[in-house]
């Protein structure tokens, strides 16, 4: 899903701005008139450089979520029984070509089969560490 929009600098204001500023300024915003008086607070009082709502920021967040689940994924995969890796080849539009690594688990106890996606590693990186 895409973070950012046309414009996503600067203030956010709590009303819909007239162009996309991007959805997670837009969840901010949402967040903040369902009555996060919190959220609220931070975003119409804090200064500029206060706000921690820049493409830096957002970017750090995604960082951070992305190791949070794929941390989760290997704890459940350590947990389980029996598990394989799946390795897929493919070429981006940039032409780099790059594995996708995914790991099939059973779940303990529920006996479910689980299938989750864990990174994408750069070609020339696997072939280097091999």
């Amino acid at each position: 899903m895409a973070v950012r929009g046309h414009r996503d600098g600067g203030r956010i204001g709590l009303e819909e701005p007239e162009k996309n500023d991007g959805n997670f300024r837009s969840l901010l915003r949402y967040r903040a008139n369902s009555g996060d008086s919190d959220l609220k607070d931070q975003l119409m009082n804090s200064g500029g450089r206060s706000m921690y709502t820049s493409s830096f920021i957002q970017n750090e967040l995604i960082n951070t979520f992305g190791n949070l689940i794929q941390s989760q994924i290997v704890r459940n995969v350590r947990k389980s029984i029996f598990h394989s890796v799946l390795a897929d080849e493919t070429t981006d539009i940039s032409q780099i070509e790059q594995f996708s690594l995914c790991v099939r688990y059973v779940e303990d106890q529920k006996y479910k089969i689980r299938e989750d996606f864990l990174t994408f590693a750069p070609f020339m990186t696997l072939l280097v560490q091999a």
